[in-house]
């Protein structure tokens, strides 16, 4: 804690300096890095905590329970922010710019009323599912009652995370997100097995709500210590309607990106007769996800940044930060394309030996996923120049393009046909968001009469 508060310190001097000028805080190569190496941690202590669920602590029908249980509450609190943690980062960097404060704080009013109040309302859809659901089911266990009760925490606690960023903690809101967060599940595991035998799901989702009210608290505290002063008191105005129908795309292209990503697991879970292709799917999907992760995490600090900039007309910094970005990201596509062909198969291993035979399908997953990690900063350019529903607009087409290559994949190439399918489509996708992205960019620059400076994404 004491080191957390040191942080924080940090960053309240950082911003300090920086407020007058938010826009030039220059290619952020720290921050982004920092935000990088967390992901990865986040993500290997995450995994580590669900194989030990999984291998030591739980058998297959109870790990079952829990995995729904979790998985359906994770949905819901998407579903429960609104999509307004999303808009936030673009909202507020861009009002700062402006000087319009009385927005600021009247949307700092707004938001956690309404994503409180929308996730009751998705806890009442949720519980419903839970009365109707059949008495042996996963849906109908009192682990997956306990992770609706625990719903509320998880959307404020979502939604505070981008509070952080915006606010310019991004660092310490990502060392409690992805650092703190998973360290406490870990540890959590431990302490529940220890102190209960056997241990049920139910025990494991109260220890995952616990975890997620101490990562509440540690937000909540730094999101208080981070707001600037100048938004603390003052007159408020609000634009409510309008707030929720630009967050409304966030959330449609968030939901919609969800269900594209789990596309090969749910072609391959209807129509293959053979069950392990599933299974070995899912592994493989989870391997690829990790470049996934960190464009994710280098994308929250990178969001609010273009927003201050294309808000303030700054050619020239736009072009450093997005050179900057594009160096970072090719580096790391290197090291992770390395990654998978030279140790894909030991990666995969410690699933069990079945699962190496998907590493071809890794390999296609993992080409997908540098394209659309690379270009992933095209979807939220374009949606900040104003073009909200053209993204998930898009990406609705590539949904359908999705199950319509993957299901005669599967049929025809089985497993990697499947991989195929997804990757071709999601390779579509990015490559147009990047293109459209650099016409609106071109546009730009002619606007003001910079045709010196090339529109790269």
């Amino acid at each position: 804690m004491k080191s957390l508060n040191h942080m924080v310190q940090h960053e309240l001097v950082e911003n300090a300096v920086r407020q007058p000028c938010r826009h030039a805080s220059g290619s952020g190569v720290f921050q982004v890095l920092s935000g990088a190496s967390m992901a990865i941690a986040n993500y290997f202590l995450y995994s580590v905590a669900m194989v030990v669920l999984a291998r030591h602590v739980f058998d297959t029908h109870t790990f079952g329970d829990f995995s729904a249980a979790v998985a359906a509450v994770t949905v819901g609190a998407t579903a429960g922010t609104l999509g307004l943690e999303k808009y936030l980062l673009k909202f507020i960097p861009a009002c700062r710019v402006r000087g319009d404060l009385n927005l600021v704080r009247g949307y700092r009013r707004f938001a956690p009323v309404a994503v409180l109040v929308v996730s009751l309302i998705v806890g009442s859809v949720l519980m419903l599912i839970w009365a109707l659901s059949e008495q042996d089911s996963a849906l109908h266990h009192p682990s997956f009652l306990a992770a609706i009760i625990a719903l509320p925490i998880v959307v404020l606690g979502s939604y505070l995370i981008e509070v952080t960023t915006a606010n310019g903690a991004y660092i310490s809101g990502t060392v409690i997100y992805r650092i703190i967060f998973p360290a406490l599940i870990l540890a959590g595991v431990f302490v529940v097995d220890w102190l209960r035998s056997p241990v049920t799901a139910l025990h494991a989702v109260v220890m995952w709500g616990v975890c997620w009210s101490i990562v509440l608290v540690l937000l909540l505290i730094v999101a208080g210590c981070t707001v600037p002063r100048s938004e603390r008191k003052g007159h408020c105005s609000f634009q409510r309607i309008a707030w929720v129908r630009h967050s409304s795309a966030y959330l449609t292209y968030s939901l919609l990106l969800s269900m594209m990503a789990n596309t090969g697991v749910l072609v391959l879970g209807f129509i293959s007769s053979d069950k392990e292709n599933t299974a070995i799917y899912a592994a493989v999907a989870q391997l690829g996800a990790l470049f996934v992760v960190i464009s994710t995490a280098m994308n929250r600090w990178y969001g609010p940044q273009i927003s201050s900039i294309l808000e303030a007309k700054d050619a020239d910094s736009a072009q450093r930060l997005i050179k900057s970005r594009r160096l970072i990201m090719w580096g790391i596509a290197v090291l992770y394309v390395a990654f998978i062909v030279l140790f894909g198969k030991q990666a995969l291993s410690l699933f069990g030996e079945d699962y190496v035979t998907g590493h071809t399908a890794l390999m296609i997953i993992g080409i997908s996923t540098v394209i659309s990690s690379i270009n992933s900063i095209a979807p939220i350019y374009i949606q900040y120049t104003g073009r909200e529903w053209s993204v998930p607009v898009m990406l609705m087409i590539a949904v359908v393009l999705s199950f319509g290559f993957t299901i005669p994949g599967a049929f025809i190439w089985g497993l990697e046909g499947a991989a195929g399918g997804y990757a071709l489509a999601t390779g579509m996708l990015f490559i147009s968001f990047h293109l459209y992205a650099r016409h609106i960019r071109r546009k730009q620059l002619r606007a003001i009469g910079r045709t010196d400076l090339s529109p790269i994404i």
